[in-house]
């Protein structure tokens, strides 16, 4: 696979050719932002009480949506394109039919699984798909993205010591060498767009369309076991807004927040029933112990590639299950206990039972 980028995704040396043309149909691109700038030109005219307009451009859009999916979904709701772009556009811009989305949500999951958890996204795809992740269920694949450290990943620069993002997830190459000079700047705008993300959906600073100007916000963090601590400061329009959080060893978790005067937010709590509550201008703090644990805990029912993704669960599952490299690829997302009395693992209950234990430590 080349380490070229494209407006929608990565070319492949495969095709003979030397374009930098994305994996994903132009037609398809190009109708999905026609149908999304329909959609935005539809409610601007509202909003600014041009009632024909709305109409108009609202009608325009609903047509341009039904032209999309009578041309790319089935009749079950199978998007015909598979490319994590494909996937992640027909998420984030909503033309998918309705029920189709979670299965779709779910696709997009399994590419990038096959993918090994990273992305093979360009311009178009990347700045949208951790954000889709996060809003479809797949939180933890979010976080997997921003901490992949092999390239294509955003540590991947970081490790290379770049101070700048780069136009291109390969821009220097391992060995210190430029790339290529053609389409290779090195402070460019558009893979910086996961920092988007990174304030929505990791510090949790959403913006309620209904309140312009984040006179109104909601807060509502999605951590991860991962990062252990997120600091946030937003200077907006109507002053600044601080969030800050973070998971103690003990599992508990704390949410500072920091309204700017004259202004209200809903702050909803991750990993608790816990009903939103809305708060105006001033710090206040949350501390509770989530209901779902934020921390990862381990354990038999935790996948292999799980426990040997952790350095200390690793070592544990070693000593039980010594010959794990030996689980075949596809194997390796099934649970120490759904592989038990195969040719693989054969533990008997009180082995399983001590492995649990262990593994609780971790």
């Amino acid at each position: 696979m080349s380490a070229s980028t494209s407006a929608t995704g990565w070319r492949s040396t495969a095709r003979g050719d030397d374009t930098f043309k994305g994996a994903t149909e132009d037609g398809y691109i190009a109708t999905a932002y026609y149908y999304n700038s329909a959609q935005i030109v539809a409610k601007s005219a509202e909003i600014l009480g041009k009632t024909g307009e709305a109409a108009r451009y609202g009608t325009l859009a609903e047509e341009i949506k039904a032209a999309m999916q009578a041309e790319y979904f089935t009749a079950n709701g199978r998007l015909a394109l598979t490319t994590q772009t494909a996937y992640a556009v027909a998420l984030y811009m909503d033309f998918a039919p309705e029920g189709s989305k979670e299965r779709i949500a779910e696709f997009l999951r399994e590419k990038l699984k096959v993918n090994k958890g990273y992305l093979k996204t360009g311009f178009v795809g990347t700045y949208i798909l951790n954000r889709v992740l996060s809003d479809y269920g797949n939180n933890d694949m979010a976080y997997q993205l921003l901490l992949n450290e092999e390239c294509p990943s955003w540590l991947y620069a970081v490790n290379m010591g770049a101070t700048t993002i780069w136009e291109r997830w390969n821009s220097i190459l391992p060995d210190g060498r430029i790339s290529g000079t053609d389409m290779n700047s090195l402070n460019h705008y558009s893979y910086g767009s996961v920092l988007e993300w990174i304030y929505r959906n990791v510090a949790g600073l959403h913006l309620c369309e209904e309140h312009p100007g984040f006179s109104e916000v909601l807060i509502a963090p999605q951590p991860d076991y991962r990062l252990t601590s997120c600091d946030m400061k937003y200077v907006s329009a109507s002053g600044t807004y601080e969030i800050h959080w973070k998971v103690e060893t003990s599992g508990e978790f704390e949410l500072i927040v920091d309204i700017p005067f004259g202004c209200a937010a809903t702050v909803q709590l991750p990993n608790t029933e816990r009903a939103p509550e809305r708060v105006e201008s001033g710090r206040h703090v949350f501390r509770y112990m989530p209901e779902t644990p934020i921390i990862k805990i381990y354990s038999c029912t935790s996948s292999v590639n799980e426990l040997t993704e952790a350095e200390g669960a690793r070592t544990v599952l070693e000593q039980y299950v010594p010959n794990w490299q030996g689980i075949p690829g596809p194997m390796r997302d099934m649970t120490v206990e759904q592989l038990n009395s195969t040719p693989f693992v054969n533990l008997t209950e009180e082995q399983i039972e001590a492995l649990n234990a262990q593994l609780k430590t971790c």
